[in-house]
């Protein structure tokens, strides 16, 4: 049965998830251990996907070297070949350990999502959009068209194909990672701590997972974290994983892909001949240099007050739970 929004965005009343057993282990001890186990299996699985989908790229890290350029596309394609055992994992368990439901980490369809899939879709397109205005206020905008280097590529996918097919990339990837960070790891240490301070430890851990990202910046940290929060604010008032998910994918399509941007840090499929400044040195706080948009100030005061709207959303759901989860630690 599918979990309502209202009822799957709730903290648990009882001492487990979904009221059941409290789990044995402490929630930080099961979200370190599921870590652990799920990047061990990803690891493994990603280079036997890596091996058939990059040959190239496999010979080439087995021989050692580090240095290594793989198309974004086949990125792509080894990242979302490991949604089947990222659902499989955090399925077993919050089932086996933590003695959980599929609603109780959000994998659940809750009733009514058709009705958050438009607006949140439109709002994750709108904020690149709103960025490219207000960067080209700044510094100017020169367009050029399509990209005509793409354009002129043989594709067996098509026009259209190509894409859509960075879509669907998309949005699989962020279902894997939205299972992962406000899946589990959210759903497991709001069932002992309060929302908030999950939401933050989410969110944290959703940053540091792009340290590593080429050209990254103070300013993308802060705006990844503020993106995070956004998230985990969404799961708890829509109860569900899929509008967060659908949001994260469209973000990364419009940015990547419409705009044509760096996307954290990684050029994608850009579709616009498009170039901030015209020709100008544009300061790197409006364009968030090698990085991309996500490491730009205009992005952070975009994020912030959409923050804030949500964040006071889910925030209103205590109101209306009255007391926090058994064994939630309390402010003062």
């Amino acid at each position: 049965m599918a979990a309502s929004p209202r009822d799957a965005g709730s903290p648990p009343t009882g001492n487990g998830p979904e009221g059941g057993e409290r789990p044995t282990l402490p929630a930080i001890l099961r979200v370190v251990l599921y870590l652990l186990l799920l990047s061990t299996l990803v690891g493994l699985v990603a280079q036997a996907a890596l091996r058939v989908i990059a040959p190239e790229a496999a010979a080439a890290l087995a021989e050692g070297e580090t240095d290594i350029d793989i198309p974004f596309d086949q990125a792509l394609m080894v990242q979302a070949a490991l949604l089947p055992l990222i659902l499989l994992v955090t399925v077993l368990f919050v089932r086996r350990v933590d003695g959980g439901t599929l609603a109780s980490i959000g994998l659940d369809r809750p009733i009514g999502l058709q009705r958050f899939i438009g607006w949140i879709a439109g709002i994750a397109a709108l904020v690149p959009l709103a960025w490219l205005g207000l960067a080209a206020l700044a510094s100017g905008v020169r367009f050029g068209g399509w990209n005509h280097e793409l354009t002129s590529q043989a594709s067996s996918l098509g026009p259209l194909g190509t894409p859509l097919f960075y879509l669907f990339g998309f949005l699989i990837v962020a279902v894997a990672e939205e299972a992962v960070l406000r899946g589990y790891v959210y759903s497991a240490l709001a069932s002992r701590y309060r929302w908030i301070n999950a939401a933050g430890a989410s969110a944290a851990l959703f940053a540091l997972l792009h340290v590593s990202n080429p050209g990254i910046r103070p300013v993308a940290l802060l705006n990844i974290f503020l993106v995070g929060l956004l998230l985990a604010a969404l799961r708890r008032t829509t109860g569900s994983i899929y509008p967060g998910a659908i949001g994260h994918a469209v973000w990364n399509f419009v940015l990547g892909c419409v705009l044509s941007q760096p996307l954290s840090g990684l050029v994608t499929y850009p579709m616009l001949d498009l170039e901030l400044g015209s020709g100008e040195d544009v300061p790197v706080h409006v364009t968030g240099g090698t990085y991309g948009p996500e490491a730009s100030i205009l992005i952070t005061s975009l994020l912030v007050p959409l923050v804030f709207l949500v964040v006071m959303k889910a925030a209103a759901l205590d109101d209306e739970d009255g007391e926090p989860p058994a064994g939630a630690e309390t402010d003062g």
